[in-house]
């Protein structure tokens, strides 16, 4: 049982979702996109385990003897190629933007509704292999590995993006100006996309750590992805989650399925991963990737977010079967996490 109530929706984020279900791209500004706020009666979280876990890499113009007369100043017959070192009045710049949504998450000046890469500042839109995602958004080391935006939503409730539908399951979820808060004390809380997607799949979020519920215990924020929710698979339901914890400063991967008590905590650093100067409320980014083959969690801190920490994981075969197709989101723990944008690749 429960009430779902769309927090922001559009003809557009429909068709995206169903299109995306389908597996077919939906093509918009010149890149594509598919993607899919609820009030759901959740289910209880789970317990956690001793440690407070969250959830546990042409053509020429002219060929041969073929050339084309033209007129120019220095007469008809003028050969074409003589004008390739001729200076040119028109101005090199970008088209106007088709679609805008009168937001720009990363502030290079192209608006949301037209950025290959909303959330990496890329003013001059740089995309070498021409598949439509920006360079600032490849997978550093492999850069074949996505090609589109599968879902993108800047938290804003003063734009015209249709942003994603979501849905939560356990914890408060609350949308402010620019951002999304989650609260879930003294467990978890998820806040997700209901689109099943398959693989290679990342997902990225930057975020505030604002509270701990239980005092002298860490507060956790986290990306998800894999999740089945319970009742919806023949397996039951499941997840992946890669997340970051304050004070502690753990980076770790968990995960959950049907009938375990906790999460199980795969893999963490084995240090701080950060400098015990920076504060909860600092600005951070989070990336969750799987390829077939391995989980990556790498988290990004410091000053313009240029230093970054990294946990691998191999899964089973079993766990593979499960990350084979399942819904990305976000995931709070112990405390109170502020989300600014979250975005999917694959």
């Amino acid at each position: 049982m429960g009430c779902r109530r769309r927090l922001r929706s559009s003809a557009r984020t429909l068709v995206a979702l169903a299109v995306a279900a389908a597996g077919v791209a939906v093509s918009a500004c010149g890149h594509d996109w598919s993607a899919g706020r609820d009030a759901a009666d959740a289910p209880a979280d789970f317990a956690p385990d001793e440690t407070p876990p969250i959830d546990v890499e042409e053509d020429e113009a002219t060929t041969g003897d073929a050339r084309q007369d033209v007129e120019t100043e220095d007469g008809p017959g003028a050969d074409a190629d003589q004008l390739e070192d001729a200076p040119s009045d028109v101005p090199d710049v970008s088209p106007p933007c088709l679609t805008p949504t009168g937001h720009d998450e990363d502030g290079d000046g192209v608006d949301d509704g037209c950025d290959n890469c909303p959330t990496y500042v890329n003013a001059g839109q740089m995309d070498e292999d021409g598949d439509t995602l920006g360079d600032a958004c490849e997978e550093p080391g492999d850069p074949e590995l996505f090609s589109n935006i599968i879902g993108f939503d800047p938290f804003t409730s003063h734009a015209t993006s249709p942003g994603l539908e979501w849905e939560v399951w356990g914890g408060t979820w609350l949308g402010s100006g620019d951002s999304v808060s989650g609260t879930s004390m003294p467990l978890g809380g998820n806040y997700w996309c209901p689109t099943l997607v398959g693989q290679p799949l990342a997902v990225e979020s930057e975020f505030r750590l604002l509270s701990a519920g239980s005092e002298g215990a860490d507060v956790w924020g986290c990306v998800l992805l894999g999740l089945i929710p319970e009742g919806t698979g023949s397996a039951g339901g499941a997840f992946s989650t890669c997340c970051f914890s304050h004070p502690g400063r753990e980076l770790s991967i968990w995960h959950w399925r049907t009938g375990s008590p906790s999460l199980e905590r795969l893999a963490a650093n084995t240090a701080p991963v950060e400098s015990p100067e920076y504060p909860p409320e600092m600005q951070r980014r989070i990336h969750f990737l799987w390829d077939g083959r391995v989980l990556r969690c790498r988290l990004d801190t410091g000053a313009e977010l240029a230093e970054s920490s990294t946990v691998l994981y191999v899964p089973s075969l079993s766990m593979r079967e499960e990350l084979e197709f399942g819904a990305p989101g976000i995931r709070v723990y112990n405390g109170t996490a502020e989300f600014r944008s979250f975005i999917a690749y694959q």
